[in-house]
């Protein structure tokens, strides 16, 4: 089994709530759709909503981070003019809505996709206007993906390059050799596809490792790995070379 190691200078973002749905993100009194931004050559600019169905104004500040991932697998972010969201400060008023536009300032890279999050945190409140009941009031904080699509077609690319063995099960790591990420919502052992599963649903950026835990019962031989995501679906991998596995159809489709 091959190992393959990486190395990241940039400092990770903390205590940040990431919430991924498939078309409304909410996260206490406030709604945000969509919760996931794709630009292009041919679309440099997108929006996103926000909006407050509560009884209290939210006042909300913006900020576009560039999107990498250690060698842990651990997201980690950094300063960018890359791309840009106005207004960047603003106050929703109860049963009010925002529309934020995210534009990209740089050109798009040549072959490989560009990852960003747009985070949005609520402003704090005077703490006269805080109910000392409530005690400490926890501010909201969302990340939003943002990706810019290369000028080459985006084509995830997966191997398995390494594995670790231990009392609960195993350890595996999956490096996207590829020039787009992929959105993973499961990893189980295929000598297990029956047993029940925790959903996964993490993003392997392009040129990244990801690290997925799977229980394995004492005894059990596990031969494959199966991920579901949602570039590629169902991709089977051989614990041996760590390659995808070629589904007989597609082999026969492709002569």
């Amino acid at each position: 089994m091959v190992s393959t190691m990486y190395a990241s200078r940039l400092i990770p973002l903390t205590a940040t709530v990431l919430l991924f749905f498939h078309a409304v993100a909410t996260a206490g009194l406030v709604r945000i759709a969509p919760v996931r931004v794709d630009l292009n050559e041919a679309a440099r600019t997108g929006v996103v909503e926000i909006s407050n169905p509560g009884d209290t104004p939210i006042g909300i500040e913006v900020e576009a981070l560039k999107w990498q991932q250690g060698a842990d697998g651990a997201d980690v972010y950094e300063s960018t003019t890359d791309v840009l969201a106005f207004p960047p400060i603003f106050t929703i008023e109860p049963g009010a809505s925002q529309l934020v536009r995210i534009g990209r300032m740089s050109p798009p890279s040549t072959d490989r996709e560009q990852a960003y999050r747009l985070y949005f945190t609520e402003l704090p409140v005077a703490a006269s206007k805080i109910d000392a009941a409530l005690g400490v009031k926890m501010r909201m904080r969302i990340g939003v993906p943002v990706f810019s699509a290369p000028i080459v077609p985006a084509e995830p690319e997966l191997r398995i390059v390494d594995t670790q063995y231990h009392d609960e099960g195993m350890t595996v790591s999956i490096y996207n050799s590829g020039n787009a990420h992929v959105r993973v919502s499961d990893v189980y052992a295929l000598e297990l596809i029956d047993a029940e599963r925790s959903t996964s649903r993490q993003y392997i950026l392009a040129g990244s490792v990801q690290q997925f835990e799977i229980a394995i019962p004492n005894g059990t031989t596990v031969t494959s790995i199966q991920m579901v995501s949602d570039a590629l679906g169902t991709t089977e991998f051989d614990l041996e070379t760590g390659l995808a596995i070629v589904p007989v159809d597609a082999e026969l489709a492709s002569r």
